[in-house]
């Protein structure tokens, strides 16, 4: 019985120690993780929201179609 004690044991200090070591083995990832991200959102918003070129198709096929009148042609263009 000793015996199987000390394994289990063992192998409690084994799981622990391994996650302490890995957990600090990670810290290294996860502040290059967030770094990145940082990068990424930093260049995102240096480039700025695309224009938006809805608006000059949507008046294009509403006048196809023959249904465009001025207060649809205000409402678009707000």
């Amino acid at each position: 019985m000793a015996l199987g004690g000390l394994l289990t044991a063992g192998s409690l200090l084994s799981g622990i120690v391994g996650g302490v070591a890995g957990q600090a083995g990670a810290a290294g990832d996860r502040a290059q993780a967030a770094s990145d991200m940082q990068a990424a959102q930093d260049a995102l918003q240096a480039i700025g929201n695309a224009p938006d070129e809805s608006k000059p198709l949507l008046l294009q096929q509403y006048r196809s179609a023959g249904i465009l009148t001025p207060q649809l042609e205000q409402a678009i263009q707000q």
